[in-house]
Parts: structure tokens; sequence; C-alpha cells
């Protein structure tokens, strides 16, 4: 470049010089903008700007604390005049009418004391701390300690609760079947059983049994007969002492129940229920359960006289046959044949019965009835009866109805009395001859009643058919029979 033309470019830089400040401070506007984390992270230098605002915050500050101290301290005050009124005369009042409690006046001056010197203590630690993490810190202790509370008051309480009245209905419910102190074993001379004025409920506002009172001599049959719900299944968790009668007595050849112990009131027991519960177990097991300690051999000889034995023998595996949960692989019959030789096993001195309601076939429910006396024989026994033909032959036929016993006799005597047996009898044949096919002749209008062979007889057509007789004969012979019978009745009630 020739000196002209430096001399040019000095001329012109002279003419445009605040152009070129101008761009240039622009320029490093611009780059300090786009190079800002660059440059305060190399740099850091406190602006002007910054330190201005720094001042006005500092004189805020100034501000603020010069207002509070000029402030009129209301909330001191009102806890001052609060607690001045408490602690006079009229204070004193307000608080005895208000807990009916007479409170010395120096007791009293010295309690409100402490309590303001506390609530003051509060009131100058938070404002000493509210600036600091201290504060904070509480908050969230006090934060937790609510949830805890909700978690106690809310989920937790109403569990222990539920938890409380369980228990205290279960304490108040079965408290009454504990052994006694000075309780005695059982002793059975014959097993008279006697029931004396007792009662009982389940719940208080409604007796499930009032005044039941009979005798069953040693070795006789008692079946308890009646509608569902009357209470007979009741009675018999009285004599077993699943529960004590409320009032009145049951005693057990003049043992009060309350007495004796009760390992040794149920040992005296043979328990057939309405709805055996075996286990998933061999059949050998099941039945040795009433009493572990019995060989095989008596465990056979169980179930031969409850007439399953040979049952048993035709299955695969014989005695070791799994049943399944509660006897599933058994059919009705079957379990309640195992059911049988189970109480069999324990020798028991009183047995309790209660007869399955499900339909069995006739030459099933022959070998039960035969299983049954086998057990019953020799033996105080109770039978639940559903089927009013399986208990013509018990020395006392007991009717139960809404908790009272209404009737009681012999079969004969109840037939006699024309009452609520025979409306039971009239049911069942009513609804068996209405589900059996009758012989009557085509187009005569008429029906040829049918005719239970047990009533009349004893003979059932089973054992007709053993003996050789001609069934159908024995029917019509009966039929005439049944039919003199019916008048005589009627000619009774009239």
């Amino acid at each position: 470049m020739s000196f002209r033309d430096r001399q040019n470019v000095s001329e012109l830089d002279e003419e445009n010089q605040p152009l070129l400040a101008e761009h240039t401070s622009a320029s490093r506007a611009d780059a300090s903008g786009a190079s800002y984390g660059s440059v305060t992270g190399a740099n850091p230098v406190v602006s002007k700007t910054d330190n201005e605002d720094e001042d006005n915050l500092e004189d805020e500050e100034d501000k603020e604390v010069k207002q509070q101290q000029r402030r009129i301290p209301y909330k001191e005050f009102g806890l001052f005049v609060l607690y001045t009124w408490l602690g006079s005369s009229a204070g004193l009042a307000m608080v005895q009418s208000l807990v009916n409690i007479p409170i010395e006046q120096y007791s009293y001056r010295a309690i409100t004391a402490a309590s303001f010197n506390h609530v003051m203590s509060l009131h100058m630690d938070y404002h000493n701390n509210k600036d600091s993490g201290e504060l904070i810190k509480s908050i969230d202790q006090g934060r937790t300690l609510n949830e805890l509370l909700d978690l106690v008051v809310f989920d937790t309480a109403p569990i222990v609760i539920d938890l409380f009245i369980a228990f205290t209905y279960i304490y108040y419910l079965f408290d009454a079947v504990f052994d006694k102190k000075g309780a005695l074993p059982l002793r059975i001379s014959g097993g008279k059983v006697q029931f004396s004025d007792a009662c009982f409920s389940y719940d208080p506002r409604k007796p499930t049994l009032v005044d039941v009172s009979f005798t069953a001599e040693a070795g006789q049959t008692v079946a308890l007969v009646g509608e569902t719900g009357g209470g007979k299944s009741t009675i018999l968790k009285l004599l077993f002492r699943f529960y004590n009668a409320t009032e009145g007595s049951i005693k057990i050849d003049g043992q009060d129940l309350r007495d004796v112990t009760l390992s040794s009131l149920r040992d005296a027991f043979g328990v057939v229920p309405q709805d055996p519960s075996l286990f998933n177990m061999s059949i050998m097991e099941n039945v040795r359960y009433a009493r572990l300690e019995a060989t095989d051999d008596e465990v056979k000889e169980a179930c031969e006289n409850a007439a399953i034995h040979d049952k048993i023998m035709t299955f695969p595996d014989g005695y070791m046959s799994k049943v399944g949960e509660r006897g599933v692989k058994l059919s009705g019959g079957e379990l309640q044949r195992v059911s049988i030789a189970r109480a069999m096993i324990r020798r028991p001195h009183i047995v309790l019965l209660d007869e399955a309601t499900s339909m069995i076939d006739t030459d099933t429910e022959a070998q039960i009835q035969e299983a049954f006396s086998r057990l019953s024989a020799g033996r105080t026994t109770f039978i639940i009866a559903h089927r009013l033909a399986t208990i013509m032959d018990a020395d006392l036929i007991l009717v139960v109805n809404d908790g009272r016993i209404i009737e009681r006799g012999t079969h004969q005597e109840l037939f006699a009395l024309n009452g609520k047996y025979v409306s039971l009898w009239s049911k069942q044949t009513s609804n068996k001859s209405g589900s059996e096919d009758t012989d009557s002749p085509k187009g005569s209008g008429e029906e040829v009643p049918l005719v239970d062979l047990t009533v009349n007889t004893g003979i059932t057509p089973t054992s007709a058919r053993n003996d050789g007789l001609d069934v159908d004969q024995l029917n019509r012979v009966n039929a005439d029979e049944t039919a003199v019978e019916e008048n005589t009745l009627n000619d009774n009630v009239t």
C-alpha cells in the first residue's frame, strides 16, 4: 500500500471513528451474550448492576425491620390480656363451672402462670427459628406425626376394635364351655340323660330353646322330630356341650355337665353328623382318627359292623384308598357308613345321630339303618330324624317346634294324639305318594293307596323278598288294614 493510500485510510478512519466505536461495542456485546456461560465461568466479576440490586435489597430489609419495630405487638398483647383475665377470679369461676371441680385459687394461678410461660416460650421459639432450618424440620416432623396418627386412628384402630369385639364375643359365647375350677371326670354308670327346664339362645333377643325337659333312661332311643329350625340340633349341641344352657340344667347319671371335664364328657359320646367330614387320607386313617390307638383289626371290625367293609374291599387300594377332600370320592351312603364306623370304634356310652337328608336308594338306606341299630344297641341314643319311618321303634319321640317340646311319646301314642306328629307324617307320605307311580286302573278315576309295609307289619320290601314273600300280596292285605285303622282313627278324633 502507498503512502497516499495510507493517508486516505487514516482520513477515512477519522471521519468514521464514532461509527467504528459503536460497531465495536455492539460486536463485543454480541460475543458476550453468545458466550455468557464461558465468560461468567472464567471471570466471575460482579457487575455494577448486580451491586446496585444488592444495595436495593438491603434497603428494603432495613425498611421492613424498622416497620416491624414500629408495629404494635398485637399477639403478645392479646396473650397478656388473656393470661390476666384467666388469672382473675372471673377466669377461675368460668373454669370451675366448665369442669365442675373445685379448684384452689393458689393452685389455679400456678397452673395459669406455667401455661402462659410455656405458650410464650413457644411463641419466642417460633420467631427466633422461623427463618432457620429448624422450623422446617419441625414442620416435617409434625407432618410425619400427623400421617402416623392418621394411620393409627383411621386404619389400624378399626381393625383393633373389630378384633376386640370378636374376642369379646368369643369369650362370652364360649367361656362357659371351659372346664371350671374343680371339675371332675364324668363317671358313666348307665347313660341316663336328664334335661330340666333347659333354655338357650344364640341371640338374647330371640330364644332358641325354651324350658326343654325330658328324661332318657339308660339304653333308650330318643328321636327328635320337627320342622327345620325348630331347635333339634341345638338340643344335641347342648348335650355335647358345644354351649352351656343359659337356664336350667342337663345331667348325665346325675352329674351336671358344667361340673365335669370336657374331655371326659366328649369321650363318652359317639357322633354321626348329618354331613360327615372326612380328611383327604385313607379310609383306615379316617376311621382310626376317632381313637388313634385302635389297631387295624379293630378298624376293620368297626367297618364290618357299619356294613361298609365289603364295599371297601372292592376299592383298588382297599383300606388304604384315599377318600379325597371331605370324602368326595365316596357316595353319600358310603360316607355315612364310614362315619358310623368312626363312631363305633370309639366305643361310646351315648350315641348322637343326625340322619342325612340326601336321597339314597332303598338298599343303601337299609344298610345304614342296620348299622345304626348295631351302633345304638345297648346305648343311650339320640336321633334327629328326617324320615319318620326310621324312628317308629324309638322309645321316646319328641316333637320340637319353635324351641319347645310340644308333643312326646311313642309312635302309637303320638298317632293317637292326632297332632303335629301326624301332620308331619301325612306330609311325608303324601310327598312320597306324589313322587311314585300308582297302579290304578285306567279310566277308573280312583287310585290304589300306597302302603308303607313298615307301618302296619314292620316288614320291609327287602326283608319280604329275602323271606320269599309276595310283596304285591302284602300290599293288598295291608291296604285293607290301613283303611280299617284310618276309620278307627277318625272315629276316635270325632
